[in-house]
């Protein structure tokens, strides 16, 4: 008896066309799900450095020094944001007088991603922004 390669035999095809598929339906899962979250935490972080930046403004336009200043920035952004650090220094120019000036203010949190890691991105992602607010004469 003769055997003859069965080169027409197609009974694992299914399974490589499901792989394949699957793979591509993670990879687009993971960018819909964790792009939103990021985005979230993004808009998330901008109003805590927005309401940081005024807060720090109110502040020295009261003249509560540059302690007060960063230390009603920084509990502010906290309480919009309850993992929100500092990502660089605040810059307060010309410094925290009552007569004028102009603070920036930089905070940033980390958010976890869900379905990234399962294709090879690593987690958590740093998401960061920065805001400025002025106080003083027109």
């Amino acid at each position: 008896m003769r055997m003859r390669p069965r080169l027409d035999d197609e009974s694992g095809a299914t399974a490589v066309i499901v792989a394949l598929c699957l793979f591509v339906i993670v990879g687009m899962l993971a960018l819909t799900v964790d792009g939103g979250l990021l985005w979230t935490k993004y808009r998330r972080i901008r109003t805590a450095n927005d309401a940081a930046a005024l807060a720090a403004a109110y502040s020295c336009a009261k003249g509560e020094g540059l302690g007060g200043a960063e230390a009603q920035a920084t509990s502010i952004a906290q309480a919009n944001v309850a993992n929100a650090l500092p990502s660089q220094p605040n810059a307060y120019s010309p410094g925290c007088v009552v007569e004028g000036g102009e603070v920036t203010v930089y905070f940033g949190g980390d958010q976890r991603l869900l379905f990234g890691p399962a294709i090879g991105v690593s987690s958590p992602k740093p998401v960061a922004a920065h805001a400025t607010a002025m106080w003083g004469g027109a």
